[in-house]
């Protein structure tokens, strides 16, 4: 019985890896670099004290860069919000995702 139990919690996990590993984002190179960022920026009213701006930037969807506006989003408890960014790199421009850091 217990050993039974150790290959299905075996099975399991290597299931769950292989989920996990397909599950992450491609990386896209974009041989375009992206617009410059919009100067003026129109937020609406914060909904609630403890939300946090997500800055509006220029995406990549069927080949041309397209904008995508901001919005707030609630705060984590001791953490900052690092915008998104494009990233310069041998192979073309990368987005990096906007996150969350621990203060």
């Amino acid at each position: 019985m217990k050993k039974m139990n150790a290959i299905l919690l075996i099975t399991m996990f290597v299931l769950g890896m292989g989920l996990f590993a397909t599950s992450t984002a491609a990386v896209v190179y974009v041989r375009k670099a992206p617009p410059a960022r919009k100067t003026v920026i129109v937020k609406p009213a914060r909904p609630h004290h403890n939300s946090v701006w997500v800055s509006g930037h220029w995406g990549w969807r069927n080949g041309v860069h397209i904008w995508v506006d901001g919005k707030w989003i609630s705060s984590k408890k001791d953490h900052v919000w690092i915008d998104g960014h494009w990233k310069k790199t041998a192979k073309g421009w990368i987005w990096v995702d906007g996150h969350w850091k621990k203060r």
